[in-house]
């Protein structure tokens, strides 16, 4: 195996099994190129076996293996692109969990798997932050929190405004200029302008008509807009 690539999915079904980090490594490295080749079949006998076991990747304790974890779901979602819907429920929870990383480079893999799911029409944006919004903004590690503001201004710069009810995800980020992580309250103030800039005057007349801005926030987020 150390110096043959497999000849196809079900050979990888029966390596991504193992629990050795080498392994995982080596054999991981070999699966993103056999997907990364279009020319290569991925059909498999048992393809949610498959994602399932791909899954058990992204808890594993070394980053690097869930770094080649992330890059081997973004290959496989933009193959199997629709055919991925099926296993959404399944994969969701496991990718905020993985906003939580301490490693940062796990938690921007994880943004920009959420938006391969999109880009892949497995799943369109306001689906996508009806799931995980919600959850997102009210988990226990500010980690999760930030990074929901974080893909959402991704989303905003890339996609503006119309595929995205942004107007429902406003107060979840007023409420985060009051969290009690200071990096979370200053990225909720940069959503919100961010917000503005795509908005325009309609955000400001919405938050002064509901006077949800803590009153130490307003004038600053008056004048930055």
């Amino acid at each position: 195996m150390a110096n043959t690539m497999p000849a196809d999915m079900e050979s990888f079904r029966l390596l991504i099994s193992t629990t050795d980090t080498k392994m995982r490594l080596s054999v991981g490295s070999k699966l993103l190129g056999y997907l990364s080749d279009p020319s290569n079949s991925i059909v498999c006998s048992d393809i949610g076996s498959f994602i399932d076991q791909l899954i058990v990747w992204l808890h594993c304790s070394n980053y690097k293996v869930v770094q080649v974890d992330l890059d081997i779901f973004s290959a496989l979602i933009s193959r199997m692109r629709g055919d991925f819907h099926p296993y959404l429920t399944t994969i969701l929870p496991h990718l905020v969990d993985r906003l939580e990383d301490s490693k940062e480079i796990i938690r921007e893999k994880t943004s920009e798997l959420l938006l391969t799911l999109v880009d892949s029409h497995v799943i369109t944006l306001q689906h996508l932050f009806d799931k995980i919004a919600v959850v997102c903004f009210n988990h226990k590690n500010s980690n999760v929190r930030e990074h929901i503001m974080f893909l959402l201004s991704k989303v905003l710069d890339s996609y503006g405004t119309s595929s995205l009810s942004v107007s429902k995800l406003v107060p979840h980020i007023v409420k985060c200029l009051s969290d009690s992580n200071g990096s979370v309250r200053s990225t909720a103030f940069d959503t919100l302008c961010n917000i503005y800039k795509h908005v325009g005057e309609r955000l400001r007349t919405d938050l002064l008509k509901k006077n949800c801005i803590p009153a130490n926030r307003l004038p600053a987020l008056m004048n930055k807009f």
